[in-house]
């Protein structure tokens, strides 16, 4: 435990050094299970060669109030004793796969709790880390339903369901009226964290009627949908207050029904789905995002519309990429950052495929994007793009920063002594000048005034001697 913190500290410490030439890639931000499901999720990281599996260090960690360890391996050796008791006994590193530079983490029996934000650190001759979303979800696909008389030719219809997340319940008739203004729904949650849902629809003076409750869970963009019929029982059944009579129910697949219920269910639920929800694209490369919708037959051109806009980090105001209104472009509207760049390819909605092209991608092209589309029924989703630079680029950066870091070291050892040098030889003639001054406007030496002339010449030499020391130990 005690090496774990250290090198969560060295790595806190000295992230920036670290992760110089060392980078860990996560190929998807996030992954979405099933309650009860297994599921894996995975980062690179470089080897360059055959693993030294001993200078290995892996750490997976699920961000909660308290960081959860999920699973350990320091220096080669796995720390099962750190594991978090949300986990023991369902988590699986493929150790195979390390040797290929992947650290793929398996969860099996998805629970709920599991959802959330996980950390994948690696450490091997380098240091660096991704971030990893995990959503989970129940869908609600078991409905359990009854028909109730409670007498006074009232009739009591219930739908229930459990699943993740929240769904709403819609009610309607076979002729496609909504009714769940007038249907009564709550919700309870368990120690699962499972919502129970429970919707309850009261009619009055109506027989051979069939009625349609549809749990509709919009985040994950699902529904499930069962048929309620009520049979003339007016002649057969003598109801009372305190006699009720459950009636069994027929549960209805889309596949068998009327024409007329085919089209109600069309039209409530017009849904548009990504098969990506998201995107990263390389600094100038072409992006091409999708959403799809329902067709149902040949399109009618005129009345589809598209708009596709995208909003930024920290931006208030959406941009608008671009919009085809009733079967035309709508060019006048595009923000200017997209002019020429982005397109939206026309020959693929016959197909129910809004495809969006931006040519010569841009860092600022990076965000959150809305696509809308509007075709007998509306709905929209989210997409999100990220642009990175090329990875030869970014280390070969790196590694030019570096070079010129090192030159520039090279060049003032080298300048520092010939500097000095230069300085001392500068000196030492300027002492021999003075010298050669003196020399020449003097009078001439004589046996009077040789003794003197020799004390100058001994002390001037001696100055010449302290000067120069002095300059030596000034410069070095």
């Amino acid at each position: 435990m005690m090496e774990k913190l250290l090198l969560l500290h060295i790595f806190l410490v000295c992230w920036h050094s670290l992760n110089a030439l060392f980078t860990v890639e996560a190929p998807k931000s996030l992954y979405t299970a099933e309650l009860g499901s297994n599921v894996t999720m995975e980062c690179i990281f470089p080897v360059n060669g055959k693993l030294k599996f001993k200078d290995l260090s892996v750490i997976w960690e699920k961000k909660d109030e308290v960081r959860k360890d999920v699973y350990v391996l320091l220096k080669g050796k796995e720390d099962s004793g750190s594991q978090h008791s949300d986990f023991q006994g369902r988590i699986k590193m493929l150790k195979e796969n390390l040797d290929f530079g992947q650290s793929l983490l398996q969860i099996s029996n998805v629970k709920l709790k599991d959802a959330g934000l996980y950390y994948c650190l690696i450490e091997y001759g380098g240091a660096d880390y991704k971030t990893i979303s995990l959503k989970v979800q129940a869908p609600y696909r078991t409905i359990i339903q009854e028909v109730v008389s409670t007498g006074d030719k009232e009739w009591k219809l219930t739908c229930q369901s459990e699943g993740y997340p929240k769904a709403d319940v819609i009610w309607q008739n076979g002729g496609c009226q909504d009714l769940t203004d007038k249907a009564n729904t709550s919700y309870e949650t368990g120690s699962d964290q499972l919502y129970r849902v429970t919707s309850t629809l009261t009619i009055k003076n109506r027989t051979r009627e069939n009625f349609r409750c549809i749990f509709w869970n919009k985040e994950i963009q699902e529904n499930t949908s069962a048929d309620l019929y009520i049979l003339d029982s007016a002649d057969d059944v003598l109801w009372t207050e305190s006699r009720h009579f459950v009636w069994p129910i027929l549960i209805v697949s889309v596949l068998v029904g009327s024409v007329s219920i085919t089209i109600c269910i069309r039209k409530a639920l017009f849904t548009v789905e990504v098969p990506q929800q998201l995107y990263v694209a390389e600094y100038g490369s072409n992006v091409t995002m999708e959403c799809r919708f329902p067709v149902n037959g040949s399109l009618n051109l005129e009345l589809l519309s598209v708009v596709w806009e995208q909003k930024r980090q920290g931006q208030l105001e959406s941009r608008d990429v671009y919009t085809l209104r009733n079967g035309k472009a709508l060019l006048s509207s595009q923000h200017r950052d997209y002019m020429g760049r982005a397109a939206l390819l026309h020959k693929e909605l016959k197909s129910g495929r809004a495809l969006l092209q931006i040519t010569n991608v841009k860092i600022t092209d990076a965000g959150s994007y809305l696509c809308l589309i509007d075709y007998q029924g509306a709905d929209y989703k989210y997409i999100t793009l990220e642009i990175k630079a090329l990875m030869s680029t970014q280390h070969g950066g790196q590694k030019s920063l570096i070079l010129f870091i090192v030159a520039t070291c090279v060049i003032v050892l080298v300048l520092l002594p010939a500097l000095i040098i230069f300085q001392k030889r500068k000196s030492f003639k300027n002492c021999r000048a003075k010298k050669d001054r003196k020399g020449k406007f003097s009078p001439p030496v004589t046996d009077e005034n040789r003794g003197y002339y020799n004390s100058q010449i001994e002390t001037s030499y001696l100055s010449t001697v302290i000067y120069s020391g002095e300059s030596r130990n000034v410069n070095l």
